[in-house]
C-alpha cells in the first residue's frame, strides 16, 4: 500500500510544490499541530504529503520540544492536534532510572504526569481534535516473565488516557504498527541517544498515512462506499468457467475459508453504515444463486448492483449516481490488474485495492486495513440505517418515474418534517453532518462537537435540525441550520445551511428555510444574510439561494454573499406542496 510513496528528499519537494500550487488556487489551508517530548519533525513533511497528495493544503506547526502546557503552546485556531509523549523521555534516562524507583516515586511520577496530560486535554480538546498516542513499552521493555515498573507506569497511564475518551479525542495505538512493521523498523535507537528522536522513517511513513486518513475523514472526505468484484474476490473460482459448485468459500478448507472470513468483515463494515456494492463481469441469474445457496454475505445488503459485461467505470459511473455520492468517496476491490488499472486511469480519485491472489493469507489483513479508510468515531443512528434508507429512496425513485409532475409526486409521499432548535441530544449527529456533507452545504466548515455544543448554549445563535419521514419509512436528522442573531442590528447570519443528499428532490431546503425565516420574523429580524463557500460540488445550494429570492451582492473565487430583507423572501415553489411540520422547539 506504501510502497509507492517517495523518498523523503522528494516527499519534502513534492510538498514545497504541491503548496505553491494550491496557494495559487486560493485552496483554503487546515491548520495542525504537533506536540512531543520527542524530536519528530520528519512527521510534519510526511503528514502534509499525504493530504497534499488528496489535493488538501496543511499547515503543520511543531510545538516547543518538551512543552505540553505552555501558554502559547496552545493554538486556539489548529483544527488538529497531535501527541507524541514518550514515556522514556518523562525526564532524562526514565527508561533505566524508573527500575529505580520506590513505590511512593511511582506514584507521585504517575500523578504529576496525569494531572499534567489532563490539563492539556481539558485545553485543547476545546478548539482541536486531539489525537494522542498511547503510552508504549515497546522500545525499552525486554522482560519476557515479569511486569516492570516501566510496564506498570505505562499501564496506569494508558488507562487514565482511555477515562478520557471522547468524539473529540482519540487514542491511537502506536503498538500496532510497531508490532506490523517490527521494531527494528520503527525504532532507531541511534537517533535517540543522539536527538531524543526515537522513530525511523518508516514508522513515521507508515503512521502518517493513517493518521492522514482520519484527517481528511474530519473534513468530509473519508471513504462511504465499497464496490466489490465477486470471482476471486468475494469467493475463489470463476462462476461462468468452474460452475457454482466448485466455487470456495466455506469455513473449514482452504482457500475457502479466506473469502469466508472477508466476507464476515464486509458485513461488519456493512452494519457500521458502509455502502457495499456490487460491481462485475457475470450473468445476473448466476450470481443470485451464488448469492442464495453459498455466500455469507445476501444480495439484499448491497446499495447497487451492477452485474452485466459492461465496462467497469461506466458502472462505477452509474452506481455515483444513483447513491448520489462522488467517486471520490468510493473503494474498489478487484482481483483483475486491468480492471483495477482501468479504473485507476479512469477515476484516479477512486481507491483501489488488488487481491492478493498469489498470498491469499493476506486477504483478510487487507480489508481490515481498508476498514480504517472508513473510520468514523461518530457513529449515529443514521449511520447504522444508512443501507435501509438507500432502499427505501430507490423505491421513492420507482415511484415518482410513474408521475409527470413533480409536485404531484411529493404530495403522495405524505412526507412529515419534524423542526427542533438547540437541541444537545442530536449534537453527535450535528457534528458529523458538518464534517461529512460536501453537496448541499453552503459553507463547507467542518464542526467539533465541542464548536456545535458552544453555538447551542449561545444565546446569539441558534441550531435548528430536521428530521424526515414519509411513506416509505424514516430518513432520519438530515439537515440542519446554523445561525447568528443580532436582535439589535436586526440582522441574521445564517453560518451553515446544508441537507443530506437522501432527501435531495423534495423541496425540503425551501420548506426548512420557510420555516426559519418565519421563526427570524417574530424576532423582528429584517435581514438575512449567508456567506456562500464555492466548493468544487456544492453549486447547488447558490442555485437554491437565487431560487429562493436571495441576491448575490459580492463575489469572488473562494465566497460569495448573498443577503435579502425578510420580507422580500418569497418562495413558490411550496405552496401547493401537501406536507406536515412538528415543531419541538
Amino acid at each position: 500500500m506504501l510502497n509507492d510513496v517517495k523518498k523523503y528528499s522528494e516527499i519534502i519537494d513534492f510538498n514545497y510544490n504541491k503548496k505553491r500550487l494550491l496557494k495559487k488556487n486560493n485552496q483554503e489551508i487546515l491548520k495542525a499541530k504537533i506536540y512531543g517530548n520527542i524530536s519528530c519533525f520528519q512527521l510534519k513533511e510526511y503528514i502534509a504529503y499525504f493530504m497534499l497528495q488528496k489535493n488538501v493544503n496543511i499547515e503543520i506547526e511543531l510545538s516547543d520540544y518538551d512543552n505540553l502546557l505552555s501558554d502559547h503552546s496552545i493554538s486556539k485556531d489548529c483544527k488538529f492536534s497531535i501527541v507524541f509523549w514518550e514515556l522514556s523521555n518523562l525526564f532524562n534516562g526514565a527508561q533505566y532510572k524508573i527500575e529505580m524507583l520506590n513505590g511512593n516515586q511511582i506514584n507521585n511520577l504517575i500523578d504529576e504526569t496525569i494531572k499534567k496530560i489532563n490539563l492539556f486535554i481539558n485545553n485543547i480538546t476545546k478548539n482541536s481534535l486531539l489525537i494522542f498516542n498511547k503510552f508504549s513499552t515497546m522500545h525499552f521493555n525486554i522482560n519476557y516473565f515479569e511486569k516492570t515498573k516501566y510496564q506498570l507506569i505505562n499501564d496506569k497511564l494508558n488507562s487514565f488516557l482511555e477515562t478520557k475518551k471522547n468524539n473529540n479525542f482519540i487514542l491511537m495505538d502506536i503498538n500496532q504498527i510497531i508490532s506490523e512493521i517490527g521494531t527494528d523498523n520503527a525504532v532507531s535507537y541511534r537517533d535517540f541517544y543522539l536527538s531524543k528522536s526515537i522513530y525511523n522513517l518508516q514508522f513515521y511513513k507508515r503512521y502518517s498515512y493513517i493518521i492522514a486518513n482520519l484527517i481528511l475523514s474530519k473534513t468530509g472526505r473519508y471513504k462511504k462506499v465499497l464496490v466489490l468484484d465477486c470471482d476471486n474476490t468475494l469467493w475463489k473460482g470463476i462462476a461462468v468457467e468452474d460452475g457454482i459448485d466448485k466455487l470456495e468459500m466455506d469455513e473449514i478448507t482452504y482457500p475457502g475459508c479466506i473469502f469466508f472470513e472477508v466476507q464476515h468483515l464486509i458485513n461488519k463494515l456493512y452494519k457500521k453504515g458502509i455502502l457495499i456494492c456490487l460491481c462485475s463481469k457475470n450473468n445476473l441469474e448466476d450470481i443470485k444463486k451464488i448469492f442464495k445457496l453459498k455466500t455469507y454475505l445476501k444480495l439484499n445488503q448491497f446499495a447497487d448492483i451492477r452485474i452485466n459485461w459492461d465496462d467497469k467505470p461506466k458502472n462505477l459511473k452509474k452506481i455515483s449516481e444513483k447513491l448520489n455520492l462522488g467517486l471520490d468517496s468510493f473503494v474498489f476491490i478487484d482481483d483483475s490488474d486491468f480492471e483495477i488499472n482501468y479504473i485507476k486511469k479512469t477515476f484516479p480519485e477512486v481507491t483501489t485495492f488488488k487481491v492478493p491472489i498469489d498470498n491469499l493469507y493476506d486477504y483478510p489483513k487487507m480489508i481490515r486495513e481498508i476498514s480504517n479508510l472508513f473510520y468514523t468515531n461518530l457513529l449515529t443512528e443514521e449511520d447504522k440505517k444508512k443501507n435501509l434508507y438507500y432502499f427505501q429512496e430507490e423505491k421513492r425513485e420507482k415511484t415518482k418515474s410513474k408521475f409527470i409532475s413533480l409536485e404531484d409526486y411529493i404530495n403522495t409521499l405524505k412526507l412529515s418534517l419534524i423542526v427542533e432548535k438547540n437541541n444537545i441530544k442530536h449534537l453527535a449527529r450535528v457534528t458529523q453532518l458538518t464534517q461529512k456533507t460536501n453537496q448541499f452545504n453552503s459553507s463547507l466548515k467542518r464542526f467539533s462537537e465541542n464548536e456545535i455544543e458552544k453555538f447551542i448554549m449561545d444565546d446569539k445563535f441558534d441550531v435548528y435540525t430536521l428530521r424526515v419521514s414519509d411513506k416509505f419509512g424514516e430518513s432520519g436528522l438530515t439537515a440542519i441550520c446554523i445561525l447568528k442573531k443580532d436582535i439589535k442590528k436586526k440582522i441574521c447570519v445564517l453560518n451553515t445551511f446544508l441537507m443530506s443528499c437522501r432527501i435531495f428532490g423534495r423541496k425540503i431546503e425551501f420548506i426548512f428555510l420557510n420555516y426559519i425565516k418565519n421563526k427570524l420574523r417574530k424576532l423582528k429580524i429584517k435581514k438575512i444574510l449567508i456567506n456562500f463557500k464555492i466548493g468544487p460540488r456544492n453549486s447547488n445550494v447558490e442555485s437554491f439561494l437565487i431560487e429562493y429570492g436571495f441576491i448575490k451582492k459580492k463575489n469572488n473565487n473562494t465566497i460569495a454573499s448573498f443577503e435579502k430583507n425578510i420580507g422580500k423572501l418569497k418562495s413558490n415553489k411550496i405552496e401547493n406542496l401537501d406536507i406536515k411540520i412538528k415543531k419541538s422547539d
